[in-house]
Order: structure tokens, then C-alpha cells, then sequence
């Protein structure tokens, strides 16, 4: 889901502070520094991923799923194929 949104900015202002505007999808991350941190921690339970799972869905019930997240019903799901 797209959301737009208007951001006013004072110009003279951000040249002024010597302020910068930057674009960032997906944050700042680092997949290759990242992951093997994340993997770290999950391993030494510092990072409770099964916590962080609010629903499991089989691939049967994929439609399911998406319609549970685009109703703001789950925040993360996993899709299990067995």
C-alpha cells in the first residue's frame, strides 16, 4: 500500500544548517553485516524471533494471508510450505 504524503521544507533554513536530505528504502541495513549479526542473536536468544510471529499460514492459504495483512489484522505472518 502506497501512502503519499506532502513534506514542506524551509529552504533557506536546510542550506543554511548545513542539513542534508537523504532517501532511504528499507532503512539503513547491510544485508552481508546484517544477517550473520541477527543470526547471532537468535542463536544466543537475545532475538526472540518466534515471538515476533503473529500467524502461520499454509501455501493453501496464502490468499488468506494477504488479506489478513492488508485488513491490518497480523503484522508478520509466515507462510509454511511443507
Amino acid at each position: 500500500m502506497l501512502i503519499a504524503r506532502t513534506l514542506i521544507i524551509n529552504y533557506p533554513e536546510l542550506i543554511h544548517s548545513a542539513r542534508t536530505i537523504v532517501a532511504s528504502q528499507y532503512g539503513s541495513g547491510s544485508p552481508g553485516r546484517d544477517i550473520p549479526a541477527f543470526v547471532s542473536l537468535a542463536e544466543s536468544g537475545q532475538l526472540k524471533l518466534k515471538e515476533m510471529v503473529n500467524k502461520t499460514y499454509s501455501l493453501e492459504q496464502i490468499n488468506e494471508a494477504f488479506t489478513a495483512l492488508n485488513n491490518n489484522e497480523v503484522i508478520r505472518a509466515i507462510i509454511v510450505h511443507e
